[in-house]
């Protein structure tokens, strides 16, 4: 049975910290009125640039207050001092200047791309990216997941190769004369690997596009919330948008071993029950520990989540019509839920990826036999070694990015998720607000949002 859903949100008029992600601030009290700023500092997965809200906020009543996140208070946005919190873990601390990826913990791991700003895309399209691109070549995630053992091995062949003609038997050195045969199969290779690449790039397309409707989801089913379920229950209101919280962080740990944790700067690699521990933290922060416990007791989490949200939407007794608009969105999420696991759970076929592998292997182990002729004993070793390395790359690249989830960033579209609930919650507490804001002189509603000048 669904244990009962108690009201996580403090009361209306005086919403409180409900995790170390907000804090209280009193507006800014007028004669008239309180007015305040709004001041909110978007994460460039959002917004790529640092911005504050283009409007002011007039409240009716000088008591109100705002949420603000703990990354604002970091980075001095707002007067108000830091609220202290036990066994606080720092956070991924995101900046405008941050580099096109992620940080890596060890030679095996893939890397990793962050979610773009403008400046990355500067610098992605720059006139001078071929050259640092060739420069880094040891850096790469490709190079270094390919020294051991793949270009080792090439390494060993050439050598023995090299060290057997020039002086065990140079009289009578081993060499293949003819190129028809790579030509003949290099060519059957490049299709080979092109198409199996292709392949787990689409898998990729796929997997960014079912994140990005799921961000899309949460967001319609909190402005839902906010709009409709509100004014019918405030309580399945606040639980409500509390879900949608917590669906993409489930749905993060229920795609990768680690939750993507080992991406954040603020960890080194985590171990599956570390993983655990951090998301039973999370969901007590977010959901309180019933709930987040009866979620953990799952095998699969985010259809929990799911179905919570299809009970309190059933326990609502909505209007038909937005009952029905609700339970399609949620059913949407479900699909992409499915759609998810589909790709974690079917990969391409296998049999193709180790003929593939067998195929590339065997060509690049007799490529120093055939480069042998051209460049003697003293490039048949280098050239060995680049021809394989740009060979072997194309194949890790396919073989990394076939499990997208792996790869993308994916605790960045949590953040992205997260705001747009906060922001569901601003609004949610000024339309609280506008409804006591009848002005009884001019017989009509006192205006919220007001336009920004240029000289404020």
């Amino acid at each position: 049975p669904v244990p009962s859903l108690p009201h996580l949100h403090p009361p209306p008029s005086y919403p409180q910290c409900v995790s170390h992600r907000m804090l209280r601030r009193p507006f800014y009290k007028s004669s008239a009125s309180a007015v305040c700023r709004l001041r909110r500092s978007l994460r460039p997965n959002a917004g790529c640039l640092h911005s504050f809200s283009p409007f002011y906020l007039r409240a009716p009543s000088v008591n109100g207050c705002i949420l603000l996140h703990s990354e604002a208070r970091d980075n001095g946005i707002g007067e108000a001092p830091r609220i202290p919190v036990e066994n606080e873990r720092p956070r991924y601390q995101y900046t405008s200047d941050k580099p096109s990826h992620l940080p890596r913990h060890s030679f095996q791991d893939p890397a990793r791309d962050n979610s773009y700003s403008f400046e990355l895309w500067n610098q992605h399209r720059s006139i001078y990216r071929h050259f640092r691109h060739f420069a880094h070549i040891p850096l790469s995630a490709a190079f270094q997941r390919l020294v051991w053992p793949d270009l080792l091995s090439v390494a060993v062949i050439s050598g023995t190769l090299t060290y057997y003609n020039s002086i065990l038997m140079p009289e009578s050195p081993v060499f293949i004369d003819s190129h028809t045969p790579f030509t003949v199969t290099g060519t059957a290779l490049g299709l080979l690997m092109v198409f199996r690449t292709n392949q787990s790039n689409a898998r990729y397309d796929t997997a960014r596009g079912i994140i990005g409707s799921v961000i899309n989801l949460c967001r319609a089913i909190a402005r839902t919330a906010i709009t409709k379920l509100e004014r019918q229950d405030p309580d399945f209101c606040a639980e409500m948008l509390c879900l949608v919280r917590a669906f993409p962080r489930v749905l993060i740990f229920h795609l990768t071993v680690d939750g993507d944790l080992g991406s954040s700067s603020w960890t080194s690699r985590v171990s599956p029950e570390e993983a655990q521990e951090e998301l039973r933290r999370r969901l007590d922060e977010t959901l309180g520990a019933a709930k987040a416990d009866y979620i953990l007791q799952a095998q699969n989490r985010p259809l929990r989540v799911i179905q919570m949200m299809s009970i309190i939407g059933t326990n609502a007794e909505l209007d038909p019509v937005i009952s029905n608009r609700l339970d399609r969105e949620i059913r949407e999420l479900e699909q992409a839920l499915g759609q998810c696991e589909r790709i974690l759970r079917t990969p391409i076929p296998t049999s193709y990826t180790r003929h593939a592998s067998r195929f590339l292997t065997a060509w690049v182990w007799c490529t120093p036999f055939a480069l042998w002729p051209v460049f003697g004993p003293y490039g048949t070793v280098p050239a060995s070694l680049l021809v394989s390395y740009f060979m072997l790359a194309i194949e890790d690249i396919g073989v990394v990015i076939e499990e997208p989830f792996d790869v993308l960033p994916m605790w960045r579209y949590c953040d992205t998720v997260d705001d747009s609930v906060d922001h569901a919650e601003h609004l949610l507490e000024d339309s609280r607000a506008h409804r006591n804001a009848f002005d009884p002189e001019n017989k009509a509603w006192k205006t919220l949002f007001v336009p920004r000048s240029e000289n404020e």
